[in-house]
């Protein structure tokens, strides 16, 4: 559940602040594609689980009226993860403060009662998602990469598709993008590409997408638009990514959808009122090719 306060500039240290607007909502990577592709007029399943509280039957609720199937989200007795969200509405720049209980996770592992076509997971169900990889291998799965961890690591090395943040690919080669010297964008991309078997893309913010195409390494711009909040922006190019595999579209195809998007999501506070019509961003698809 994310609580997003949007600022003008960050607050000093040891003061005390008054705002008068804020933003509630759901977030989170897996929960907000999932929300996209319902929204969009698939049938998606997700899988998590909720704390049964106000915050948890609101997501619930939430999922359930676009058409996202929630037989395996479950709910317990503890409180729905938070994060307090200062949104900077100057820059589109955010600072996050999460809390996780360590109960909010899986308890069980088990198998589905049906084969699922595509799968989307983001690494925080580690042993659920290693025997998904494992028992559906004719699955197309696709990896949100955003930490380098080793759990991280193996799974993505496992999944047909890895879109990993800039922290990931960073982290995993130990060194950093200098977006003044697009050499580094590439020699990063293959290095990268070396320790990940499946097709990869790099999300790196709000400066471009690198991925690749005939053996060439793409970069591709974001479009420009009216930043207010950057959160959930990452999380909506997956869920678009995910649409655009499961419609058969080809890679350029579907990473223009996935940074149209992730770009005009941008302009709007937080990530459920972020997560625009499929026929709005179909219209800025072809407004921006």
């Amino acid at each position: 559940w994310d609580i997003t306060i949007p600022i003008s500039k960050f607050p000093l240290e040891n003061t005390k602040n008054r705002y008068n607007d804020v933003v509630e909502g759901f977030g989170g990577p897996a929960l907000s594609a999932t929300y996209l592709l319902g929204k969009w007029g698939l049938e998606p399943y997700y899988i998590g689980t909720l704390g049964n509280d106000t915050h948890g039957k609101s997501i619930l609720a939430s999922l359930n009226s676009i058409g996202v199937n929630t037989d395996y989200t479950y709910m317990i007795n503890e409180p729905t993860t938070e994060s307090m969200i200062l949104a900077n509405t100057t820059n589109g720049n955010r600072t996050i403060i999460a809390y996780k209980n360590a109960d909010i996770c899986q308890k069980e592992s088990y198998l589905l009662s049906f084969n699922p076509d595509i799968m989307l997971f983001d690494g925080q169900e580690y042993v659920l998602t290693k025997k998904f990889l494992e028992t559906y291998i004719d699955c197309i799965s696709i990896m949100d990469a955003g930490k380098a961890t080793p759990n991280n690591i193996e799974l993505a090395k496992k999944a047909t598709y890895v879109v990993c943040s800039k922290e990931f690919a960073e982290e995993l080669v130990n060194q950093e993008f200098n977006f003044y010297d697009n050499r580094t964008l590439f020699d990063i991309y293959n290095k990268v590409k070396t320790e990940i078997p499946g097709e990869l893309i790099i999300t790196l913010g709000k400066y471009v997408c690198l991925y690749s195409k005939d053996n060439r390494i793409i970069l591709k711009q974001i479009i420009n638009a009216n930043v207010v909040d950057t959160t959930g922006a990452g999380d909506i190019f997956h869920g678009a990514f995910v649409y655009g595999i499961s419609q058969n579209m080809n890679m350029d195809s579907i990473i223009h959808l996935a940074t149209v998007a992730a770009g005009l999501s941008t302009e709007y506070l937080g990530v459920q009122n972020s997560i625009l019509p499929l026929d709005t961003i179909r219209k800025a698809f072809y407004e921006t090719r």
